[in-house]
C-alpha cells in the first residue's frame, strides 16, 4: 500500500500540499510486489485525481507501508497544469 505526498520545498518539510492518504488505509486492491533495481524506474498503475487548483511544481514522495509502519521516499518533481 502507497500514498502520494507533493511538497513545495526541495526539502520535503512542513505538511504536505497534497498527500493522497495514509497508506495503511489505501486501497488493497493494488498491492502487489514489484521490485526495482538499483538506477531503474517503475510505474504504478493508479490514477489519481487532483486539484487543479493546485497547478504549479512539486516536490513528490512516496510512503509506502508494507508492514504496517510507513516509509517516505523521494520521487522525484511533478509539474501540475490546469
Amino acid at each position: 500500500m502507497w500514498s502520494l505526498r507533493l511538497y513545495t520545498r526541495s526539502d520535503r518539510a512542513g505538511t504536505p500540499a497534497y498527500d493522497s492518504g495514509p497508506p495503511e488505509v489505501t486501497c488493497s486492491a493494488f498491492s502487489r510486489t514489484t521490485t526495482v533495481p538499483a538506477g531503474a524506474t517503475a510505474r504504478i498503475g493508479q490514477e489519481l485525481f487532483i486539484d487543479p487548483r493546485l497547478a504549479g511544481h512539486y516536490f513528490a514522495s512516496v510512503a509506502i507501508a508494507p508492514n504496517g509502519s510507513a516509509t517516505v521516499i523521494p520521487a522525484g518533481e511533478i509539474d501540475i497544469v490546469r
